[in-house]
C-alpha cells in the first residue's frame, strides 16, 4: 500500500512522470537459476513474481532512457535513482525545464515525444490510433492520436514542438485489485 500512497501524495502535488522512451537501448542475455542447494532437481515457487530460474533479455548498461516530468512547481531530483524488477541503480541526468502553455482549444494531435499509460489519460481524452507496447502491469501506447479538450503545448529543444493531454494523473484505482 506504501505505492499507492506515493502515488496519491504525486497526484496532491500535481506532479505527473510520463513513463520511459528508450534513446539508446542495448540488451544483455543472462541465464539465471536462484536457488543455494546443487543437490535440488526441483525448485519450489516464489510467491513473489521473480522467476526461479531460466533466462532474462535485460537492459544493458549504457542504454538511455528520457521521460517527462509535469510539475508547476521546481523539484529537486536525485543523482541516483533504482528502479526496475532488481532494483538496478540508474544515473539521473536533469535537462533543463521546458515551459507549457495550456491550450483549452478542442482538437487532435499526435504524442511522439513519450510513450503514454492509456490508465493516466484524463477521461474526455479520446485514444483513436496508436501503436501498442503490450508489457505489465499495463500496457503503453507511442505515437498516439488523441482528441481531447485541453493540451499542455511546448517546445523540446531537441524534437520541436510537443503536446500532452492536460488533466493527465495517476488513476491507480483502475489497476488497483
Amino acid at each position: 500500500m506504501a505505492v499507492y500512497a506515493t502515488i496519491a501524495a504525486l497526484n496532491a502535488a500535481g506532479v505527473y512522470i510520463t513513463p520511459a522512451a528508450a534513446e539508446t537501448l542495448n540488451y544483455a542475455l543472462n541465464t539465471f537459476k536462484l536457488g543455494g542447494e546443487r543437490t535440488s532437481m526441483f525448485m519450489e515457487r516464489s510467491n513473489a513474481n521473480v522467476p526461479t530460474y531460466g533466462r532474462a533479455k535485460e537492459v544493458a548498461v549504457n542504454s538511455v532512457f528520457v521521460f517527462g516530468v509535469l510539475s508547476e512547481q521546481a523539484l529537486p531530483f536525485p543523482r541516483w535513482i533504482r528502479m526496475g524488477l532488481w532494483m538496478s541503480k540508474a544515473r539521473l541526468e536533469v535537462g533543463e525545464p521546458i515551459g507549457l502553455r495550456q491550450s483549452n482549444e478542442a482538437r487532435e494531435e499526435t504524442v511522439e515525444l513519450y510513450p503514454l499509460n492509456p490508465n493516466d489519460l484524463p477521461s474526455t481524452a479520446d485514444l483513436r490510433v496508436f501503436d501498442l507496447v503490450s508489457m505489465r502491469p499495463t500496457s503503453l501506447v507511442e505515437n498516439a492520436t488523441i482528441g481531447a479538450s485541453s493540451w499542455w503545448v511546448g517546445e523540446h529543444p531537441n524534437h520541436g514542438r510537443f503536446a500532452l493531454p492536460a488533466g493527465m494523473q495517476y488513476r491507480v484505482e483502475s489497476v488497483k485489485r
